[in-house]
């Protein structure tokens, strides 16, 4: 770590490590087996080490946590070896984001599919219980990015035009307040997701890493592609016509020939 930092500035660092180390810490002449007396102080200082490295960057340090794995067994020790790794991050006032609940099922264990707002079944995780399909890579990065995002300088994320009173021009952005990020086609009904074209299920996936309204909000106007569905709707409030015939087409449909 001190070679990769050496002439290199860097505003952000994302550590995710720890998915091999349950197994022997040596220090000197002594060894310490993995939940043996001593392992767990080891390891602390381990830890301690390659923080005391990354601070001296800098930088912004973002520690993730270990995914949640399939074998019981295996699961059970990197929950064990991640509970260390928050106590020592947070010790120091690092950030540390917590993936697990994103990663899990109900119950809290491991899933392989996550639910997307339009109720398509995603498959994350490979077979060997352990390793990512394309599709939960990209939603563990989308949760990063949007940790970034949410505590950046405003600045760093909202553009001037997001900052402009609303109805100053037919382009301006609506407030934060206003956008419809959630609903129900009727009263009582099932709460329905808003996902317009140009932003994908895992982007509004957003909305559930923990974040306030407003930075997931944020967020999605930064990730949204430039003249979108999504960039319509998230940034001047104006959602998509509903589909003929959908719950929510009030539109008066056109008299007998």
């Amino acid at each position: 770590m001190p070679k990769i930092l050496a002439g290199n500035a860097y505003d952000v660092i994302v550590v995710m490590l720890g998915a091999n180390d349950r197994q022997v810490i040596r220090e000197g002449d002594t060894r310490y087996a993995f939940e043996s007396e001593g392992w767990d102080g080891a390891y602390a200082r381990q830890v301690d080490r390659l923080l005391d490295t990354l601070e001296a960057s800098d930088a912004r340090i973002i520690w993730v946590s270990l995914p949640p794995m399939q074998d019981t067994g295996y699961d059970e020790a990197v929950r064990a070896i991640t509970a260390l790794q928050r106590e020592r991050v947070e010790a120091r006032g690092l950030g540390f984001l917590d993936l697990r609940p994103q990663l899990s099922g109900p119950d809290g264990r491991y899933a392989e599919t996550l639910i997307d707002g339009s109720g398509t079944a995603i498959r994350l995780r490979g077979r060997d219980g352990v390793s990512f399909f394309k599709a939960g890579n990209n939603f563990m990065a989308s949760l990063v990015l949007a940790a970034i995002a949410a505590a950046a300088p405003a600045e760093a994320i909202v553009t001037a035009p997001l900052d402009s009173p609303s109805g100053s021009s037919p382009d301006s952005p609506a407030p934060l307040g206003g956008v419809p990020l959630f609903g129900r086609a009727v009263p009582g009904g099932p709460p329905y997701t808003v996902q317009p074209e140009g932003v994908t299920a895992n982007a509004m996936l957003l909305a559930q890493a923990g974040l306030t309204p407003d930075a997931a909000l944020r967020t999605l106007r930064d990730i949204s592609p430039s003249g979108s569905g999504a960039d319509r709707l998230f940034r001047l409030g104006a959602p998509a016509p509903a589909p003929a015939g959908r719950a929510d087409d009030f539109t008066t449909p056109p008299p007998a020939p």
